[in-house]
């Protein structure tokens, strides 16, 4: 637990400061701090006060750098996660609360196993220090969202047919972010229909399909059943793929069920049919980078620990 009182450095943000218009829910409580109400897609909401404080971030060189004045959310409520481990939201996104706002305009992260607490290497790097190698794509904000333009999907040398209009994204409901808050991906109705049938035509002579919370299954486990499946690849403007392998397209749901990692949009309500989201799951054994200022989203492959050297 954070202690205010104790920090030399800690300061509650007053409800005068033109901040507290950008903060969410943000309004005066009787000793005019600027108070905050956060709901992060579902449950209980986060909420506190918008302070600044002094953070110290780890340094490439294995030293520290001390950034004062960072304005963050200090909660006093935070939600009700089922995972006790799970203890808030960081924001990455590009608003003008956003840490990544405050520390420049690049951020970075490279993701293993997400299903292994014990990966060591996960890192995220803010600012120019952040990893800029692999793939580039361009990448637009619409709404808060880092935006990009998907082309096309592939499972090993199969290019799926899939209508090109699905991919000519005009308005809110028709297009394609990436985002590291998702786990799963969610893709258009036609994208999954032609995904979902794809896999079903390889696995569906071996295995039982059902559907389970929305998600296609098979009874089985990924590092058995799944030996020889083709990699998944998604393709993006300018020549960028993003190459899903089976422990990031598939999950064990249970030690007896794996499920594919990818559900359709529309489960949501039909104003999301033509709506993908590529999910953290798809993002694994890749370091990530998005440049703010010149609009470019970079995929490297590599594992995270080789990041470090």
């Amino acid at each position: 637990m954070f202690d205010p009182s104790i920090s030399s450095t800690y300061g509650s943000l007053s409800c005068k400061n033109i901040i507290c218009r950008y903060a969410p829910s943000g309004e005066c409580d009787s000793s005019s701090q600027c108070v905050y109400n956060q709901t992060y897609v579902e449950g209980l909401p986060s909420v506190g006060v918008i302070a600044t404080e002094q953070l110290i971030f780890g340094s490439p060189d294995e030293g520290t750098n001390a950034v004062n004045n960072v304005i963050f959310g200090c909660s006093h409520r935070n939600g009700n996660y089922k995972d006790t481990r799970f203890t808030g939201v960081f924001g990455l996104g590009s608003g003008i609360t956003s840490v990544v706002n405050q520390m420049g305009s690049k951020f970075s992260y490279c993701i293993g196993n997400i299903a292994d607490p014990d990966y060591s290497y996960n890192q995220l790097v803010l600012s120019e220090g952040a990893n800029m190698e692999g793939y580039s794509t361009p990448l637009d904000v619409v709404d808060g969202h880092y935006q990009v333009i998907l082309e096309g999907i592939s499972v090993g040398e199969t290019r799926l047919v899939i209508d090109p209009s699905t991919f000519q994204r005009t308005g809110k409901e028709r297009r394609a972010i990436i985002d590291s808050g998702t786990a799963p991906t969610w893709l258009a109705e036609n994208e999954y229909r032609a995904l979902e049938r794809e896999v079903r035509n390889l696995l569906d002579r071996f295995l039982t399909p059902f559907m389970r919370e929305s998600f296609l299954c098979y009874r089985g486990k990924v590092g058995q059943d799944l030996v020889g499946f083709p990699a998944v690849t998604f393709h993006f403007a300018e020549g960028a793929d993003l190459v899903v392998d089976t422990e990031s397209m598939f999950y064990q749901a249970t030690p007896n069920i794996f499920c594919m990692a990818v559900r359709q949009a529309s489960v949501y309500g039909k104003d999301f049919k033509d709506f993908s989201v590529i999910g953290l799951m798809a993002q694994q054994y890749y370091n990530v980078a998005y440049d703010l200022n010149k609009h470019k989203l970079f995929f490297q492959r590599i594992d995270c620990e080789l990041l470090d050297e």
